[in-house]
């Protein structure tokens, strides 16, 4: 199932998700498993790529990295 490989694909860069998800959309925010580890951009850029490959998935929007700890 995709959604299982994608989960798969995500833990095994340490990473956890968060969010919903349709028949039609993926709407998620990926963070670091670790406490104090941070998202980087190549795991923003391994994410985007995933996605690309994937011949169902048609409108990949993967958005530039945010530090929601900051509070903003």
């Amino acid at each position: 199932m995709f959604i299982d490989e994608f989960i798969d694909f995500v833990e095994a860069r340490n990473l956890m998700i968060g969010g919903g998800a349709s028949h039609s959309k993926l709407d998620c925010f990926v963070v670091a498993e670790g406490r104090y580890d941070s998202v980087t951009e190549d795991d923003r850029t391994a994410i985007e790529m995933w996605f690309t490959n994937k011949p169902e998935c048609t409108n990949v929007e993967v958005r530039s990295l945010v530090d929601v700890n900051s509070g903003i």
